[in-house]
């Protein structure tokens, strides 16, 4: 299991801070209160997966690729009301929750998303390559909505998170 080192904690809460309008040197600790760690037997970029507990008490598996998707997602969860200046809402954990049951369903042959948020409440994933993009959007009660444009025209559809992600979502990210 990966498990959070200090780097990849300060590295998420500099793009937390990003979305604050913060300066990014903010976040950044003094070289002596950063631990020091001898590397480890096993190079992270061999294992194949990590775990997560779900809130239900269920273990979610997700791709090792998507690690710093998923702190960067989660740490979105601090966010209170007004992060994003006057009459933002707190990030909801039922959108994060959804977009990390999300995450541990995407196949391990995309790419890794972007974490994003929004002054309402919800959060998305998105992928840009290029001129093609794609972003799904997750609201606290497991609907999610994607747009992808990997050619000429677009798809979009609004979806009931379960147990699988729509086909022309996963046909469109692995065009990017």
């Amino acid at each position: 299991m990966l498990k959070p080192n200090p780097q990849g904690t300060a590295n998420a809460g500099f793009h937390v801070m990003m979305f604050l309008g913060a300066s990014g040197t903010a976040m950044k600790r003094p070289a002596q209160e950063v631990e020091q760690r001898a590397p480890a037997k096993v190079d992270a970029q061999n294992i194949k997966s990590f775990s997560y507990l779900t809130r239900n008490q269920k273990f979610k598996e997700i791709p090792a690729k998507f690690a710093d998707a998923y702190r960067e997602m989660n740490a979105f969860k601090a966010l209170l009301d007004g992060w994003d200046g006057q009459g933002s809402k707190a990030i909801l954990d039922g959108s994060v929750n959804a977009a990390l049951s999300f995450l541990a369903m995407l196949p391990s042959d995309l790419p890794p998303p972007e974490a994003s948020a929004a002054s309402d409440g919800t959060v998305d994933w998105y992928w840009r390559n290029g001129p093609k993009a794609a972003t799904v959007t997750f609201y606290r009660d497991r609907r999610a909505a994607y747009f992808a444009l990997t050619s000429a025209v677009g798809v979009k559809d609004a979806f009931q998170l379960a147990d699988k992600i729509p086909a022309p979502l996963i046909k469109s990210l692995r065009q990017l």
